[in-house]
């Protein structure tokens, strides 16, 4: 993934420059990002609570017009669960991390030019490994199996497509950014047939990010 994360930025500034000859000059910022990630697997076949991690990105926003911006983004999210699991000394937590980046294409409706605004639009996601904080976690049992263990579970589905909606408020250049994200693709769909237990797993990603913007 790390040789996604670099193509993925060159990509964004190349669209935003394209077309920025149909945006308003007078309002073109880079923004960096950064903050806390709230996430979770929406899901009724594997024991997954929600956990927290976190998101770092990169945005650019121009004004179409005095109500309406566009945002184009490239952003890392560490997206975190946490998964019930039978170990050898019994019942156990294991944290799982998953690194995602994400590129994303967003309408913005100004409220208050500047200061108050909401978005919505689409994101695609590509997802890396789904793994324990630990590796000796790794041959846990998944509670409520008695042949998956945590190591199984590694290979989730490695794009997803997201719909996107939030708010942004602040004072220039730093911002608060809310960003509720929704999967559309089955993220557990990859490990359907990998072993006996696991087939027809569905399962959408549900993330929430707060971070602040600082734009120049």
């Amino acid at each position: 993934m790390r040789h996604i994360f670099p193509l993925i930025v060159t990509v964004l500034l190349l669209n935003f420059s394209a077309v920025a000859q149909g945006i308003d000059r007078n309002y073109n910022k880079i923004g960096v990002s950064g903050g806390y990630l709230f996430s979770d697997i929406d899901t009724d076949d594997l024991p997954l609570s929600s956990s927290n991690g976190f998101t770092l990105g990169l945005e650019t926003r121009g004004s179409y017009s005095k109500t309406m911006d566009f945002i184009y983004a490239v952003t890392f999210y560490n997206q975190q669960v946490d998964l019930q699991t039978v170990g050898i000394n019994g019942d156990e937590l294991v944290n799982m991390s998953q690194q995602s980046v994400q590129l994303q294409f967003l309408a913005s409706y100004n409220i208050f030019r500047h200061h108050l605004s909401v978005e919505a639009g689409p994101a695609i996601a590509v997802q890396g490994k789904f793994k324990p904080a630990e590796e000796s976690q790794q041959n846990n049992l998944v509670a409520g199996y008695t042949l998956t263990r945590v190591q199984d579970l590694r290979d989730l589905s490695t794009i997803d497509f997201r719909i996107v909606g939030g708010l942004t408020f602040g004072i220039e250049p730093f911002r608060i950014s809310l960003l509720y994200m929704r999967g559309l693709t089955n993220t557990l769909n990859a490990l359907n047939g990998t072993n006996p237990e696991l087939s027809d797993l569905k399962g959408n990603n549900n993330l929430l990010a707060v971070r602040g913007i600082i734009y120049f």
